[in-house]
């Protein structure tokens, strides 16, 4: 996996300053960092490459599997039932 950084140090380093600036509650932290995941086209690109975040697609495959797996578990109550 490629890294923008040269090296974990650096990494570290940005981390800690993007930590300490960062609102501390969890639901606010939460909208600023969404915020910054979806904001620009490249990173999404990035994030669902890394399987970080899903693309559109995914999470409709996603919804059609479980769909599919509960109409197979309603099949198998009613057979057993």
């Amino acid at each position: 996996m490629f890294s923008g950084y040269q090296n974990r140090m650096s990494r570290k380093r940005a981390t800690d300053k993007i930590k300490d600036v960062l609102p501390s509650t969890p639901q606010k932290k939460v909208e600023v960092i969404e915020e910054i995941m979806t904001s620009s086209p490249r990173t999404r690109k990035l994030l669902s490459d890394r399987k970080i975040v899903k693309t559109p697609e995914d999470e409709r495959q996603a919804k059609t599997l479980q769909a599919l797996a509960n109409d197979i578990a309603e099949g198998l109550q009613e057979i057993k039932g």
